[in-house]
This record gives C-alpha cells, structure tokens and sequence, in this order.
C-alpha cells in the first residue's frame, strides 16, 4: 500500500478522488508546521504541544475551533503512519509555492 501524505483537508479530498480506484490511500496534515512547538510527534508529545500553542495565534472566536481540529488531525495522523509496514511506501507532496501550505515547509 502506499500513503500519500498532503497538507490541508481540500487537498486530501482531491487527491483521495484521484487514487480511489488504487490500494493507495491519502492522508492529511492540517497544520502549519513552520513555526511553534513540535516536540517529538510519535512519543505524543505533540499532540500537548500544538494544540495548546496554537490558540496564542488564533482570533479568540476561532479558537476552541482550531484547537479541536488540531488535536483530531495529529490523533488520526499519527496512528496511520505507525501502522505502516516495511512493505508499505509513503509519499510526501510538497510545493515550491508559497501560497500553499505545503509551501511553507
């Protein structure tokens, strides 16, 4: 199997579009990732970090918002990539465009 990794929900629905007649399968990273607290994602130690780093960025309306789809993105992120085999292949899109998330990185 191979996991595509891509960076935003629109891009993930797109390109799940795109490989759903494969054995691929497409997962999402919603987070900006080029500034705050990462710690170390697989001990889940990011998943503290992010999440309550965030709401000191974001407009006090949005908050809760974000924190929470922070936090949902990182729990289902993480225990997709451990699950992956050494007979699996992963496959991270980036960008050279930097009005794109993947830009950023």
């Amino acid at each position: 199997m191979t996991m595509h990794i891509v960076f935003g929900a629109t891009t993930k629905s797109r390109w799940s579009s795109a490989f759903e007649d494969t054995p691929s399968q497409v997962l999402s990273l919603d987070d900006d990732l080029m500034s705050g607290a990462l710690g170390e994602p697989s001990h889940g130690e990011t998943l503290a970090l992010r999440p309550a780093w965030w709401p000191t960025l974001a407009f006090r309306p949005a908050r809760a918002f974000l924190t929470e789809a922070l936090r949902e993105n990182w729990t289902a992120f993480w225990p997709a990539i451990a699950a992956l085999t050494s007979n699996d292949s992963l496959v991270i899109w980036t960008a050279d465009n930097p009005t794109e998330p993947t830009g950023l990185l």
